[in-house]
């Protein structure tokens, strides 16, 4: 596959991507709403999980839709400046924006929503089946970071399957999903050790 390439547009996708990964949602709606920066509370981590653990469905939902609206704005710019490899080069740096932003100390979330969404972006058939996949984890061992990392794998098989003519998007899929399992590198761990938590949702019983 061929693609529009220019050094300085890419860096300027880069640089939007990464300014909208900086838009953390989790503090964002936990500061509006509440007055507090969801970094201070649960597993002190910027993202949809934590939210729904410490405030409940809502917020949980409303930095969700945050998260993955950031990246549908980012890649379609990127598109709009350099076609197919501008949106890549976009979302992508908006997963990394997200895991450290410059602007919340370097303490963001883990990248899980951000990538899902720019799977759905950039591949929907994967996008659909990363959903699947993580659906199905999450009802058989309510385990957040389970689903995440089942849900990566499956986009990075799915791209290296029928996106393999595509060195752009199979670069940007595995060092998106390395990322996201560095950033569960905890979660990974007690995984292992078969110490990880459920989800439990504040007022919800599941």
């Amino acid at each position: 596959m061929s693609y529009q390439f220019s050094f300085l547009i890419a860096l300027i996708c880069a640089v939007i991507g990464y300014c909208l990964g900086n838009l953390q949602s989790a503090v964002i709606v936990s500061k509006l709403q509440y007055r507090q920066d969801i970094r201070h509370f649960g597993s002190h981590n910027a993202g949809t999980t934590n939210m729904l653990r410490v405030y409940g469905t809502s917020p949980g939902t409303l930095t969700f839709l945050g998260d993955v609206l950031k990246m549908v704005i980012s890649v379609l710019i990127g598109r709009a400046l350099m076609g197919t490899l501008g949106g890549y080069i976009a979302g992508a740096f908006t997963v990394v924006g997200h895991c450290f932003p410059v602007f919340a100390d370097f303490k963001g979330g883990k990248g899980a929503a951000s990538l899902l969404a720019f799977t759905w972006m950039v591949f929907p058939l994967a996008g659909l089946c990363v959903t699947v996949t993580a659906v199905v984890a999450f009802l058989l061992w309510k385990r957040v970071s389970l689903c995440s990392l089942l849900g990566g794998l499956v986009f990075v098989i799915f791209v290296l399957i029928f996106k393999r003519t595509d060195p752009a998007l199979v670069v940007f899929a595995i060092l998106l999903y390395s990322l996201m399992c560095y950033r569960h590198k905890d979660n990974i761990r007690r995984l292992i050790r078969g110490e990880e938590p459920k989800l439990v949702i504040k007022g919800v019983k599941m």
